[in-house]
């Protein structure tokens, strides 16, 4: 009988550390997609400057070909 008490700890331990597993990847997926989200952000962020940029030489008649 302290055997079968002692499997049903050892299980409900193992079921209480996966759903810390699956609460963890969650937060770590949810992490992911933000991260993701803001390196798209700073993407096209950076397209803009960079666009801003070769506009600016284009109107100084400096062509792009001088700094690029």
């Amino acid at each position: 009988m302290e055997r079968v008490t002692e499997v049903r700890a050892a299980a409900e331990r193992l079921l209480l550390q996966a759903r810390d597993i699956r609460a963890d990847s969650r937060r770590i997926e949810a992490a992911g997609r933000r991260i993701r989200h803001d390196l798209a952000a700073q993407r096209e962020r950076l397209r803009a400057g960079c666009f801003a940029i070769r506009l600016r030489r284009a109107e100084r008649g400096w062509g792009e070909s001088a700094w690029l």
